[in-house]
């Protein structure tokens, strides 16, 4: 198949959107197919096995869709979806997360209508009205557990710095703790806008001597931050349409307590725990008993294994090509 990607967000960006969309048009090269990317980002491309096209003008997407076998969208863009005005093509959309209840979102939804769907998750799928669910996969060959791991810290948040990240209701839960006399270290690693006020929290809070704000980690760096902790804490406020960072960290051997709205609860699987967005009583409850009980975070790491091979690159490649290679047989007898 000719299969054209769109993904607004694209590398050197770095995301869940973005990461997505370079493993699945790497897969799609290994198996064959001839993929082209087009993006909004600017920015060199590093050695990849297809090409390309970042800000395409009009002239370059009218043959771009012209030329392929079918459309896929990560997220659904207008702005590189027109030529579909004028030229049936097969069109696939994937919702990595919600759309907004704006005009534009509304017009979004509308045109959805014309494309297959997909959600990253069950609550992606539901909120959308999509009825195919294929969850977002994770890079397995980096995010592995290593050899003689230590994990000599008890906690670890990893991602943004940003309020609906609630980095604020985790440092509320380790006082929590604190005050129950247990006293956990946390590293958190990541960036943004919130870092300063953090900090202040964690020194009002008086728990300078418990947390260590790592900054940002990638690739084979992040790995090794990841296998040094027992437990990952994702306590977003909002509701993740997926959270992979759960996954690489299931991969890499942590246990993962996370906000049960959303996705992140479908990531999570069956091993760790979810508590109520932004309920630091609760989120330093899970923490509590898997702090204090050893067996049963191995029981929890030991179901990884089975739930991990759902969300490897390979086999959310193929159940893409499956959808996509299904809908151009059906755009062939309509023809």
């Amino acid at each position: 198949m000719r299969i054209l990607l769109s993904s607004y967000a694209f590398y050197p960006s770095i995301g869940g959107v973005e990461s997505l969309s370079a493993m699945l048009a790497e897969q799609f090269c290994l198996r064959g197919h001839d993929v082209v990317v087009i993006t909004h980002t600017t920015g060199e491309s590093g050695a990849a096995p297809y090409r390309v096209v970042r800000r395409a003008t009009k002239s370059q997407l009218w043959e771009l869709v012209r030329w392929c076998d079918v459309f896929v969208h990560n997220n659904i863009n207008l702005r590189s979806a027109w030529p579909l005005l004028f030229m049936r093509r097969p069109w696939a959309v994937i919702n990595s997360g919600s759309i907004a209840a704006t005009p534009m979102g509304r017009l979004k939804r509308f045109c959805a209508r014309f494309a297959v769907t997909s959600g990253v998750s069950a609550d992606t799928a539901r909120k959308i009205g999509a009825k195919t669910v294929i969850p977002n996969c994770y890079d397995n060959d980096l995010f592995r557990e290593l050899p003689n791991g230590g994990r000599e810290v008890e906690l670890m948040y990893l991602g943004r710095l940003v309020s609906e990240k609630g980095v604020d209701v985790l440092l509320h839960a380790l006082h929590r703790l604190k005050l129950a006399g247990m006293a956990p270290r946390l590293t958190i690693v990541g960036g943004g806008p919130e870092e300063a006020s953090l900090r202040k929290l964690v020194s009002s809070l008086n728990l300078d001597e418990q947390v260590t704000f790592a900054g940002i980690r990638r690739d084979h760096a992040l790995v090794r931050e990841l296998n040094r902790h027992r437990i990952l804490v994702v306590p977003s406020t909002y509701s993740e349409p997926f959270g992979i960072v759960a996954v690489e960290a299931l991969a890499c051997g942590c246990v993962v307590v996370g906000s049960e709205r959303g996705g992140l609860g479908e990531a999570i699987g069956p091993c760790g725990l979810t508590f109520p967005n932004g309920d630091a009583e609760a989120l330093a409850e899970c923490l509590r008993g898997l702090l204090s009980d050893e067996g049963r975070v191995r029981a929890l790491r030991e179901r990884a294994a089975e739930h991990l091979a759902g969300f490897t690159k390979e086999h959310v490649a193929d159940r893409y090509l499956k959808l996509l290679s299904g809908l151009c047989r059906t755009a062939e007898r309509l023809a």
